[in-house]
């Protein structure tokens, strides 16, 4: 075996012992959420610092964030959530949402349970809510647009790893569920171009 075929066989050993690393881009984390039963809550995880200007790499074809050399494998300690309800309305008030419904009950008393889910476990996610505070239509929507409410809550979520999906129940005053809603962390590619809103 000439020189040149010995090189590249050798080339090729390495690269199977090696796991293999592609820097993809340069991503920012954001979680959000979306309602897949009950009325139209919807809401989205404050970004944390944490989860700014990482790198996207595959490992072995796994997906991973890395700064700098440090690969980050889970959650920060706590989340803050921001939450609303009727504000998707707002937007379109003649067209019904598949999960618009007619409260009966009051907006203000809901409370909040969460969960942390994978494939082989679920773990209760404990949290506090900070605030529910209703905002009424601007002077200038006239009769185009409704009031809505935000709602923000902290959950603690140290430990948890980056790949868990959360889900948010809403329960109201007596108990009944009001809204159950789902997301999981998502990488947003920094180099793209915002997305303008549609007309």
């Amino acid at each position: 075996m000439d020189l040149r075929k010995s090189l590249l066989w050798t080339g090729i050993v390495i690269s199977l012992l090696v796991p293999a690393e592609a820097v993809c881009k340069s991503v920012t984390l954001a979680l959000a959420l979306f309602p897949t039963q009950g009325c139209a809550f919807s809401g989205a995880a404050n970004t944390d610092p944490g989860w700014k200007h990482l790198k996207e790499v595959k490992v072995n074809g796994v997906k991973k964030f890395r700064r700098g050399k440090v690969v980050i494998e889970n959650y920060p300690e706590e989340i803050t959530l921001s939450l609303t309800y009727g504000l998707l309305e707002s937007y379109s008030p003649t067209a019904k949402s598949a999960y618009d419904c007619t409260p009966t009950w009051d907006p203000a008393k809901v409370q909040f349970s969460a969960t942390w889910r994978n494939t082989t476990r679920t773990v209760t996610a404990k949290g506090v809510q900070l605030n529910a505070e209703w905002h009424d239509p601007g002077v200038w929507c006239e009769s185009k647009c409704r009031g809505y409410w935000t709602y923000e809550i902290r959950l603690d979520s140290e430990n948890i790893p980056l790949g868990d999906e959360l889900q948010v129940t809403v329960h109201t005053e007596d108990g009944r569920v009001a809204s159950v809603l789902d997301g999981r962390l998502e990488a947003v590619d920094e180099s793209a171009p915002p997305t303008l809103p549609l007309p």
